[in-house]
């Protein structure tokens, strides 16, 4: 353990106070802004009224006014396009599995003792499954869709599970922890490809917000949760004896 002299103490505890505050002031703002991005990303407009078995072609305005979709139409034209499955299937844990697998290969031919696949596989199944664990924890509904969010009891997911039964539960995102969880793990132990990962990562993360499935809270708390588990698991399994344990650079 290194000797920290009384100034590097206190020094420390600033640098900790300060990551605190910017943590709490980023949280509030998301919440703050959880309304007004869902409406804007995710809901165009109320409903429109149609006759049985009529489309929405079918009621085009003739005076050349566009017609506004509803959630569930927008989500099923996002749906299918290719860029939105492309930025969701981040979030989608086999992806990482897949790529982390390789990764975990080159590196056992090359001889290395740690690998950034297994750091990756690790990270992405980790971030997920506390996602997975904290959601009945926190309690918070995905929202409606006129962006309504229905707060509910710390532990009301755990102690009164019947509300929640389902895939009724939105926070944090599950698909943006796995995606930013290998994000942040590649972005620590190859630096030089961390602008691609996390660019991948704030895609998926946009497609839940697109879609409606989420609000930026969601994926927010997601990426925060990915910051923590990333920098454990590349800690943990970095090349032993490194300069920088988080580091970790393709020959």
């Amino acid at each position: 353990m290194n000797y920290r002299s009384p100034y590097e103490r206190r020094l420390g505890t600033m640098r900790s106070v300060r990551r605190g505050a910017l943590l709490a002031a980023l949280l509030v703002i998301a919440l703050w802004l959880d309304g007004p991005l869902y409406r804007l990303l995710a809901v165009t407009s109320e409903p429109t009224t149609r006759a049985v078995g009529e489309s929405s072609a079918d009621q085009d305005n003739p005076t050349g006014e566009n017609t506004r979709l509803t959630p569930i139409e927008r989500k099923a034209r996002l749906e299918s396009k290719d860029w939105y499955q492309m930025f969701r299937a981040a979030g989608y844990l086999p992806t990482w599995l897949l790529i982390g697998g390789a990764v975990l290969l080159v590196d056992r031919r090359a001889g290395r003792r740690a690998s950034g696949g297994a750091a990756m596989m690790v990270g992405a199944t980790g971030t997920g499954l506390a996602a997975e664990v904290l959601k009945p924890i926190l309690g918070r509904h995905r929202p409606a869709f006129d962006g309504s969010l229905d707060w509910n009891p710390l532990f009301g997911g755990v102690f009164h599970p019947d509300p929640y039964y389902g895939h009724s539960l939105g926070l944090p995102s599950s698909h943006a922890a796995v995606a930013f969880g290998a994000a942040f793990v590649i972005a620590r132990m190859y630096p030089g490809a961390g602008s691609v990962a996390l660019l991948a990562a704030t895609g998926c993360a946009f497609t839940r917000l697109a879609a409606g499935a989420h609000v930026f809270g969601d994926v927010v708390v997601a990426a925060l949760l990915a910051v923590l588990i990333s920098s454990i698991v590349t800690r943990l399994m970095a090349e032993p004896g490194s300069r920088d344990r988080r580091l970790m650079r393709f020959d």
